[in-house]
């Protein structure tokens, strides 16, 4: 039977992340390209590439450390159009990582101004596999002037060709990074071109960092998450649920430590943490370790957001029908938010509720649907799956009109899109 509880330590794992170098003219190392790797090959195999920018950048970050990996250099990491619409991206550094938009990606509207957005915050970004072919220009033009390094595979270019095109690649803006450079004929037409930075075997192989990963339970991510959504929980109750989870804590200290943060004072305590770095990064933060799950998926998803509306409606309805003020109200939230904890763990609901002991009234409502909240909760799963006027009977049992679920849903809805923008930020 699989055990499920919060008093056992996190499993200890082997981690990876590959690194080759990039070089000026005068061959000293200005950053390093990052890669996920599954083990000490080289290579690595994946089938979503958010969870493979998610997992690189959480052990950059945390697991081996920036500062083992890319000491006072540069540090690019692969991500496409999906990771770079999360909320995870603004979790980061934005003076140290480079987030290089690899060419598969899906180029939008809200793709190129979410990149403007997050340009003007301070994030940094690269093109990969630039060329100025009619079909490339098409889809990315209007996202060359908005990065700051440009990369251009040699490899897929003729010499002459080359040539022909370094005048114009002089005239953008973003910095040149000539990648795949292999043989020494490529390194020195380069130099005659005068471009500026260079990466490739010719220079160094990829070599593959290893380090050690302590996997955090994904329960506590969810209740840690509730408690910073809660203006009213003080940095000190939030320190303390860490405290209990040590896991947490030493990944929290890693990341302010690793390079992230230019922290002019030592950290003195966990509390001291959670001020400096602000309950909206640490959410995001929080949030970018669940991504990374290479077993269960991530918090940021449908799932997650279905459970999150889930258990607003059923605040909504628990205020409407018992007052803003009563305890069902907070209960009805936190029910909505476990109710779907057993699909995205693939555990027995009996287990995780008995790692998170909730009370009487919120496990009845969970496990057999019965009291006032097992109502709630039924009615919210129905709402899911019809609409109002098919959950009439639902309605009558808990004296709820057709027009207030209405509102109350969209309030739910509201609440959902407010969170998720609010991570954002």
């Amino acid at each position: 039977m699989t055990t499920f509880s919060h008093q056992l330590p996190a499993p200890e794992h082997q981690i990876y992340i590959g690194r080759q170098p990039i070089l000026d003219a005068s061959n000293q190392i200005v950053a390093y390209e990052l890669f996920f790797r599954h083990n000490h090959s080289n290579m690595t195999i994946y089938e979503d590439s958010v969870q493979a920018s998610a997992r690189t950048l959480v052990n950059l970050l945390m697991n081996i450390g920036m500062n083992k990996l890319i000491g006072d250099k540069l540090g690019f990491v692969n991500i496409d159009d999906r990771f770079l619409m999360t909320e995870a991206i603004e979790s980061l550094p934005r003076e140290r990582i480079v987030f290089e938009i690899l060419d598969h990606s899906m180029i939008s509207d809200q793709m190129v101004a979410r990149v403007q957005d997050l340009a003007i915050k301070g994030y940094r970004f690269a093109l990969d596999n630039v060329t100025f072919e009619r079909e490339y220009l098409s889809r990315f033009k209007n996202l060359i002037d908005k990065v700051e390094f440009v990369k251009i595979d040699i490899s897929q270019i003729h010499p002459q060709r080359l040539m022909q095109m370094a005048e114009m690649y002089r005239q953008i803006y973003a910095t040149l990074v000539v990648e795949k450079v292999e043989q020494r004929w490529q390194a020195d037409l380069c130099r005659r071109l005068e471009f500026p930075l260079f990466q490739g075997y010719f220079f160094a192989v990829p070599e593959v960092v290893e380090g050690h990963s302590r996997e955090p339970s994904k329960i506590t991510v969810i209740q840690l998450i509730q408690m910073l959504s809660d203006d009213q929980i003080s940095a000190d109750s939030i320190a303390r649920e860490l405290k209990v989870h040590p896991e947490l804590s030493v990944n929290l200290l890693r990341y302010i430590n690793s390079g992230a943060f230019y922290m002019r004072s030592d950290i003195r305590s966990l509390e001291h943490a959670i001020t400096l770095i602000g309950r909206t990064r640490l959410m995001s933060w929080l949030l970018l370790i669940c991504y990374a799950d290479p077993h269960h998926g991530g918090l940021r998803g449908p799932l997650l957001e279905s459970a999150i509306f889930r258990a607003k409606l059923m605040e909504e309805v628990a205020a409407t029908i018992y007052g803003t003020h009563s305890e069902k109200k907070e209960q009805a939230f936190f029910a909505g938010m476990l109710s779907l904890v057993d699909v995205i763990f693939r555990i027995p609901l009996e287990e995780i509720l008995q790692s998170i002991h909730p009370s009487a009234i919120v496990k009845k409502a969970l496990l057999h649907r019965t009291g006032s909240l097992g109502k709630i909760l039924s009615l919210a799963e129905v709402m899911e799956r019809t609409t109002t006027d098919q959950a009439a009977d639902h309605l009558s049992s808990l004296g709820v009109s057709a027009e207030q679920m209405e509102k109350l849903r969209l309030n739910a809805y509201e609440f959902v899109q407010g969170l998720l923008a609010n991570i954002e930020q």
